[in-house]
């Protein structure tokens, strides 16, 4: 397949998604790098902080799973690991009025601990099948608040 013929392909699937969907995908595609950047620089708790600053605006039915596919999407792009994804997802279903939590759960695997973050919503791990849960040991939702 030539380079031309593929291109084409990804505009006419851009051109059948809703303007939610272009508005989400072009987001994260921009957004992404800039979180993964904010991670390494100013840590978790300020990325989180600039993303919690964003204005909200009116949610569209049905939104929820195309909100955290457009994510996806463009971090195939971007080349962004499991934490700015989360982020940037979590910040686009604020932004549509949508409560959400920021999940991180590790796991060994052999000598090596591994991390991975997602986004819960309403109980159900939105960006990832349900096993996370069997897969991860899940730590406290990250909200900010102190845990007494």
């Amino acid at each position: 397949m030539s380079w031309w013929k593929l291109v084409r392909g990804k505009v006419r699937t851009y051109g059948g998604l809703s303007g939610r969907s272009r508005f989400c995908f072009f987001f994260a595609l921009f957004a992404l790098p800039p979180v993964s950047l904010s991670l390494k620089v100013l840590g978790l708790k300020r990325t989180q902080a600039l993303l919690n600053s964003l204005p909200i605006f009116p949610l569209e039915d049905g939104a929820l799973p195309t909100t955290a596919e457009m994510v996806k999407v463009a971090a195939r792009y971007t080349r962004t690991s499991c934490l700015p994804q989360a982020l940037v997802l979590k910040a686009l279903l604020r932004c549509q009025g949508v409560e959400s939590l920021l999940r991180i759960g590790v796991r060994r695997e052999g000598e090596q601990l591994e991390a991975h973050a997602w986004v819960e919503v309403q109980g159900q791990p939105l960006n990832q099948e349900a096993e996370v849960y069997q897969e991860y040991q899940v730590f406290a939702p990250l909200t900010g608040k102190p845990h007494l």
